[in-house]
């Protein structure tokens, strides 16, 4: 169930009260406040349209400019500390203050998973071209022992150490793709 509407890159949360048998919202991340509401579970999206293009409707006939949703500008009010050690971060990357708490905003937003999805499809990457070096040489190796048919221990020892390699990176890179 999503409780979230977007129209025209506006948004609206819908509460319902259970005093009045209402759905309700409001349309958030503007300075004006713009409610609607619907008894019609149906109807109250159709009312937050409404709502939105009464409001920019308004913005006109008044000649103001509708607030946009999100203008990217916000201030915060944090621990002097973190204040401080944020600006020394900024300041030993080169960075302004606001980059650096965009880049910090951002990293948070970005879930773990992706994070770690990309980290082992980079790992499976890297084994994976270990991997098929130490299968080429294995065979080469196959190869060539099978080509002077002796019983040469260093091409057998050889072949028994890339053989251990290649099944160690196989096994690293069916652990990778099974996350």
């Amino acid at each position: 169930m999503n409780n979230i509407i977007e129209y025209r890159g506006y948004y609206t949360k819908i509460e319902y009260s259970s005093e009045d048998s209402v759905l309700r919202g409001k349309i958030e991340g503007i300075g004006d406040l713009v409610t609607f509401q619907s008894t019609d579970a149906t109807k109250i999206e159709e009312e937050f349209h409404s709502a939105v293009d009464d409001y920019i409707d308004f913005c006109k006939e008044v000649g103001k400019e509708p607030d946009k949703t999100y203008k990217g500008t916000f201030n915060i009010r944090i621990n002097p500390d973190l204040h401080k050690k944020l600006a020394l971060k900024a300041f030993k990357n080169n960075e302004s203050l606001n980059q650096t708490v965009e880049n910090a905003i951002r990293e948070y937003l970005t879930p773990s998973s992706e994070i770690y999805k990309e980290l082992c499809a980079a790992l499976a990457s890297q084994y994976s071209s270990y991997y098929e070096k130490a299968y080429r040489t294995s065979v080469h190796l196959w190869n060539m022992y099978n080509a002077e048919n002796t019983m040469n221990n260093r091409f057998i020892s050889n072949y028994t150490l890339y053989n251990k390699c290649f099944s160690r990176f196989d096994n690293v890179e069916m652990e990778v793709r099974n996350v």
